[in-house]
Formats: C-alpha cells, sequence, structure tokens
C-alpha cells in the first residue's frame, strides 16, 4: 500500500482510511490537480488494497480528461464530467451509462497501475471487489 500512497503524493492526493466512509476519491476542484481517497478502515487489507486501485484509476481518468479537455475520455469529456457531478439521483440512460464506462475504466487501469508499480494484490480479490462494485451500478441502469 506504501507504493500506492507514494503514487498518490506524486499525483498531489491523499489517502484517507477511517471506519464506515464510503470509498471515493473526492476532487478539490475543476482547475485543481489535488485529490483526496478515503477509504473504509474496517474492510480488510485486501480489499481496501483493489479498492485503492481503482480510485487511482479515477485520478488517471481525471488527468486524461484535464489534458484533452474536449475528447471524450471513458464516457465524457471534462466539462460533462464536472457538470454531471451536481445532478441529483434521477439521471439520464447515457448518464448511466457513462457512469458504467468510467468505473470499467477506472478498474482496468487501476490493476495496470498495479502491475507497473509491482503492487501485489490476490486476483481473486479483486475480481470479487470489482464484480461486486460493479453490479452495483449495473442494477442502478434500470
Amino acid at each position: 500500500m506504501n507504493v500506492l500512497e507514494n503514487w498518490l503524493e506524486s499525483h498531489s492526493s491523499s489517502l484517507h482510511c477511517a471506519p464506515g466512509v464510503q470509498d471515493h476519491v473526492e476532487f478539490d476542484g475543476e482547475n485543481s490537480r489535488a485529490s483526496t481517497v478515503s477509504l473504509n478502515r474496517k474492510a480488510s487489507y485486501g480489499v481496501r488494497l483493489a479498492t485503492l486501485l481503482h480510485e487511482c484509476g479515477h485520478i488517471i481518468i481525471f488527468f486524461r480528461r484535464r489534458r484533452n479537455k474536449a475528447k471524450r475520455i471513458f464516457g465524457c469529456s471534462h466539462h460533462e464530467w464536472w457538470s454531471q457531478k451536481g445532478r441529483c439521483r434521477r439521471r439520464t440512460k447515457s448518464l448511466k451509462l457513462s457512469t458504467l464506462e468510467e468505473e470499467i475504466g477506472a478498474w482496468e487501469l487501476g490493476e495496470r497501475l498495479g502491475r507497473r508499480l509491482g503492487v501485489r494484490v490476490s486476483r481473486k480479490t479483486l475480481e470479487r471487489v470489482r464484480t461486486r462494485a460493479l453490479l452495483t451500478y449495473i442494477r442502478d441502469c434500470h
């Protein structure tokens, strides 16, 4: 996990682990590079590691969007992504699919990052956490 914390620091990000928090990454602002990844400390080490890889995937997507603001990356452009963040629960099907596309992309990019950095995570745990997380978005698409 230290390798990923160092990667986060090199990307102007920090890690916050606390009992009961919802796993997510929060970006400080549209033009800011800073972000905070929050993880539930009550989850097992393997689950936290898999989830941290996923959240790092979101950070990679964020930086790709910032570099190419008009380009659609994993379903939406930088501007579309920021405008979607403030929307309420009723969302269009296209927005739901865009969100699912980003979630899948974040898992793939996080896994690639883990391999590149030599992070050792159980394949079984990674697949279990990934499947459970993606199913919540698939259920939301109905």
